[in-house]
């Protein structure tokens, strides 16, 4: 069977509990052990029934289409690290979180493999990396941030400094940062590639955005953090969409009326009581996040907001 390719798929039995292949299940650990020794083995994760067999062929397409030449380096992970990463080949993006288990295929491995995995993905030339829940601290993800080919990160639920990432990540334009702990936003470290960056979920109050920063920011989110205050410097006007929400801010910077590239803002639970005159003149502006303040914004504000076209989501009734 050289050289082929080998795609099980396990049939359902509609009850809710089984609609999924799980690393527990007796038959997956059999089909891994008949199919060890051939690359390029892939035992879905979702049953085939009647909901499903369209998902499942979208699946098999998409492994079908994968280059030959990344099997060799999919195979290498699965050996290293116990189980196969999720690799989506036209896309290029590789997620080492494994779903089943709830936990990354990163967490508590060695430093020894963690290089050998970046030695393998350095061939593989990922676009995007997700390694969410790994529990990495800013030495154990060094040397997973020289790879040239990223052009966007996940890093969620770590334990990493916003500098560190900022700093090392230095080739990606995207950037997500949440639930890391992080106190306070320093951006004068970043890189010029970077235009979006998510840290949302922190502990943020302080922000340092320099006016002569060397990057620009299309979108950023910095929901539920503890900032009462948003410094902006009139130089990031290009950004697109701004979510501060879950914050005790009570006011918009008035930099933000330079922003005629703003579409969408995020307001929910914020201590904002009534929108800045700005805001209502922003010419691309296409929604507001005023769940669970709308009912403290003058009605005068949401009635105009309505009229200029500006959809207003508020709190599910």
């Amino acid at each position: 069977m050289a050289g082929s390719r080998v795609v099980i798929v396990l049939k359902g039995d509609r009850h809710v509990n089984d609609e999924f292949v799980l690393e527990q299940h007796t038959a997956k650990a059999k089909l891994k052990k008949i199919f060890h020794t051939i690359e390029a083995t892939s035992i879905l994760k979702t049953k085939l029934d009647q909901d499903t067999a369209e998902r499942i062929a979208d699946e098999i397409s998409s492994i079908l289409n994968t280059e030959t030449s990344n099997f060799r380096e999919l195979d290498l992970l699965t050996q290293l690290l116990g189980d196969r990463p999720f690799w989506a080949p036209q896309k290029k993006q590789i997620s080492f979180y494994n779903e089943a288990r709830g936990i990354s295929l990163l967490q508590g491995v060695s430093s020894e493999k963690i290089d050998t995995t970046a030695r393998i993905l350095k061939t593989l030339a990922p676009f995007a990396l997700e390694i969410n829940n790994s529990h990495f601290k800013n030495k154990d993800i060094a040397p997973l941030s020289q790879l040239s080919s990223l052009k966007a990160v996940q890093l969620g639920s770590n334990n990493l400094s916003i500098e560190f990432a900022l700093s090392t990540f230095k080739y990606c334009r995207w950037i997500s940062i949440a639930a890391n702990g992080i106190s306070s936003l320093d951006l004068s470290l970043a890189h010029p590639p970077l235009s979006s960056l998510l840290a949302q979920k922190n502990n943020i109050r302080d922000i340092n955005i320099e006016s002569n920063a060397n990057f620009t920011l299309k979108r950023l989110s910095l929901y539920r953090n503890k900032i009462e205050e948003l410094p902006w410097p009139k130089t990031q006007e290009r950004i697109e969409t701004i979510n501060i929400g879950a914050n005790p801010i009570k006011r918009l910077p008035e930099q933000l009326a330079n922003a005629k590239n703003l579409r969408f803002i995020g307001l929910a639970r914020t201590h904002i009581k009534t929108l800045p005159e700005w805001i209502f003149h922003l010419p691309l502006l296409k929604e507001i996040d005023i769940s669970h303040i709308e009912d403290a914004l003058p009605s005068s504000q949401i009635k105009k907001a309505l009229k200029n076209g500006i959809k207003l989501t508020k709190k599910p009734a």
